[in-house]
């Protein structure tokens, strides 16, 4: 994987697809001010309540016409009840997993707005373990040997990189959490019992900010995207396209963080604070404004506001394109279609600071960009 700012969509270098980590794509900006949809509530409660479960074909279709974008409805729009259908009828859908898809990444938008994150997990890992896929989130729990392990099983390590992504605690914590409530009498069946999808609304206080941030990191992808298509050719028209849309960008950022600070979650969504970071990463030449990024945005990963993953990642990347050993292993080139890893500081404790960051280990990390590489060189030949 080449750390240059041309060859890699941001998505790909944190092992994380794009919908995962971009929400909906057509999120509306000022969800506090979205009017209530009576019609769309009452269609939603009255599908939950009559439909089969799982949901028929004729279901899923009426479903799919009812929520038939990738725009989330927010609470303001259908209330708590409707967004808590909503999300039962997703789960049922499992006769069209690409519609399931669309919800699942649509709401993710919301997490922490007006979808709660340990809700929205739940039914993550529901829909994946009812398609035979390992859940992603470890929220589905069971005792073995009088300890408690997710099951089906997934790694800690996975667990928690997906889990810190959304704000939830480090899968290791989350274990020994459990385990303390059982030993103080609750039950396991309490325990894995779903939140609802809902939450109270917590609006965010800069919706256009939000919206702003939205729409530069969707440019922002789109361009890369084409350039990673066309071969990632040199003095090309779409190398231009990323060199003119970085420049764009890296002023607004600065202007941002001499308005604001750096955006927090209260103020854009937990996603907004990620496009902030994402689009700052692409800082090259102004190592005095990164350090800034950097240092204003640490707070946020400390109280898991921001993803530990996602700012290892840019802290690396800052510190290669000063010359200077990395710290997460995050930054690699690409050697024989290998992904050979950039130099960095004490080797021996890699695995010990990626696991403190919430982290996959190294080997699994450069496995996934090795297939996210050929993927796109396959993409790109087409």
């Amino acid at each position: 994987m080449a750390h240059g700012r041309f060859a890699w969509l941001w998505p790909i270098a944190l092992g994380l697809s794009l919908p995962a980590l971009a929400g909906a794509p057509k999120a509306s900006g000022d969800l506090a001010q979205d009017s209530f949809d009576t019609g769309l509530h009452d269609a939603l409660i009255a599908l939950d309540k009559v439909s089969p479960s799982p949901l028929d074909a004729a279901s899923a279709a009426k479903l799919k016409a009812l929520i038939h974008d990738d725009t989330w409805p927010s609470v303001a729009r259908i209330g708590r009840d409707g967004v808590d259908a909503a999300g039962r009828l997703a789960e049922r859908a499992g006769i069209d997993p690409a519609l399931q898809e669309t919800m699942e990444h649509a709401m993710r938008s919301h997490i922490g707005i007006d979808v709660d994150a340990d809700g929205y997990a739940a039914l993550c890992d529901r829909i994946d373990v009812s398609h035979g896929q390992p859940q992603e989130y470890g929220t589905l729990l069971a005792l073995k040997d009088g300890k408690v392990v997710t099951s089906p099983f997934v790694t800690t390590a996975s667990a928690t990189e997906s889990r810190d992504s959304i704000g939830l605690s480090f899968m290791d914590a989350r274990l020994a959490e459990v385990q303390t409530a059982l030993k103080a009498g609750q039950s396991l069946d309490d325990i894995n019992r779903a939140p609802p999808l809902s939450m109270a609304p917590q609006w965010p206080s800069e919706p256009a900010l939000r919206q702003e941030l939205r729409d530069m990191f969707k440019a922002d992808q789109a361009v890369r995207r084409s350039f990673v298509e066309s071969g990632m050719k040199q003095d090309s028209p779409q190398q231009k396209a990323v060199i003119d849309i970085d420049a764009k960008h890296i002023e607004r950022v600065r202007t941002i963080l001499d308005q604001y600070g750096f955006p927090s979650p209260a103020m854009v969504g937990r996603n907004g604070s990620a496009y902030m970071l994402l689009l700052a990463d692409h800082i090259e030449n102004d190592d005095v404004l990164m350090g800034r990024v950097l240092e204003l945005s640490r707070p946020l990963v400390d109280k898991s506001q921001l993803s530990h993953a996602l700012y290892a990642t840019v802290v690396d990347r800052h510190l290669v394109l000063q010359h200077k050993p990395q710290i997460y292993g995050t930054q690699a080139t690409l050697t024989n279609g290998h992904s050979v890893p950039l130099p960095m500081v004490d080797p021996t404790h890699l695995e010990a600071r990626r696991a403190a960051m919430g982290m996959e280990p190294e080997a699994d990390y450069l496995k996934e960009n090795d297939e996210a590489y050929q993927a796109d060189s396959t993409q790109s030949k087409h």
